[in-house]
Order: C-alpha cells, then sequence, then structure tokens
C-alpha cells in the first residue's frame, strides 16, 4: 500500500514600483499557520458551515518571526481584497492585490492571507521579510503562490 499526503508550500513576492521605474522586490516562503492547516481540513470535507474563502490579503509592520501558532499579524497596517489565480490541471494558485500610489504607505514587514476583511478572519499563513517602504507615489504589488503536491 502506498502512502499519498498533500503538502502546501507558500511563497510571497512584494515589489514596490517608485514613480522613476525603480523596484525593490522581496521574495519570502512563508508558514502555514495551525488555523491555516484547520481551515484547509474544513474546507475540504466540512459538509456544512464552511469557512469564507481565503482572498484578502494584510500587510504589517510586526518584525516578530512567524509560528504556526499566529493567529493574526502583529501589527496590522492594511487589508486588501486579492485576486484569485489558478490554471486547470496545476497544483499552483496565486492570490495578488496592488496598492496603487495616493493609497496606503507605509514600511511593511510582514503579510497574510485572511478570510475576512477589515480584521478578524482566519489566518492561513503568515511571512516576515526584510523592510519594504511604500511612499504616497509608488504602488505595491504583492502576491502569494501556493503549491500542492
Amino acid at each position: 500500500m502506498s502512502k499519498t499526503g498533500i503538502k502546501v508550500h507558500g511563497a510571497v513576492e512584494v515589489t514596490v514600483t517608485r514613480p522613476n521605474g525603480e523596484t525593490e522586490t522581496v521574495k519570502r516562503d512563508n508558514l502555514i499557520t495551525n488555523v491555516g492547516f484547520d481551515f484547509l481540513c474544513e474546507a475540504i470535507a466540512r459538509q456544512t458551515g464552511r469557512p469564507a474563502v481565503m482572498n484578502y490579503i494584510a500587510l504589517g509592520s510586526g518584525s516578530r518571526g512567524a509560528s504556526a501558532n499566529d493567529t493574526a499579524l502583529v501589527s496590522e497596517v492594511t487589508r486588501v481584497l486579492g485576486t484569485y489565480g489558478h490554471v486547470n490541471g496545476s497544483k499552483t494558485f496565486t492570490l495578488s492585490a496592488t496598492l496603487p500610489a495616493q493609497g496606503v504607505t507605509g514600511n511593511f514587514v510582514e503579510a497574510g492571507v485572511f478570510n475576512k476583511s477589515g480584521s478578524g478572519g482566519t489566518m492561513l499563513d503568515r511571512v516576515t521579510f526584510s523592510n519594504i517602504s511604500k511612499g504616497v507615489h509608488d504602488t505595491l504589488t504583492i502576491q502569494f503562490t501556493f503549491t500542492l503536491s
């Protein structure tokens, strides 16, 4: 009898584009949280009352390292609706968003994916990275890529 299991790998890419066209990019693997794994179990097999879709991306300024026990960002600054992407037959999906110029500004060092707008909800994953600063005239794009194997 062969055993098969599902593994989930997450990664994030954050890019800030300055008005002069210069870019700054950070790429990091992220950590699926314990409540994130609970969410995956419930989304796959729960017969009634399935959880809301994971389609919000949050950015924050809390620099404490990611932990499997995390349920929220340390210091959330903003949360935006993401755009889902998947190609049938592939084992990956993405969630991406853009913070346009004239929008939210800040120094970001953490991010996560949630199933609720505003605050609260279930956090699928959390990642910390080196400081990436978004000024008022900058555009920030963020993309989470999840690979199942």
